[in-house]
């Protein structure tokens, strides 16, 4: 198995974060947009499998690019 195929594999059997839905308290993924039992949004600060990132500001368009 190559390198690429072992993330992948790793990625698909990687255990969910999981977090409590603010609505009915059910457990959910962190990454729904929506509890799947009330329909309560779902908001977390750093979803599972997401690491922030800061990149440096993009300069502005001139406007010959826009």
């Amino acid at each position: 198995m190559s390198a690429p195929e072992r993330d992948i594999a790793k990625r698909d059997t990687a255990p969910l974060n999981h977090t409590s839905c603010p609505e009915c308290g059910r457990e959910v993924d962190d990454r729904c947009p929506a509890c799947p039992f009330c329909g309560e949004k779902i908001y977390v600060e750093h979803p599972g499998d997401t690491t922030p990132v800061r990149h440096p500001q993009l300069p502005p368009l001139r406007d010959s690019e826009r």
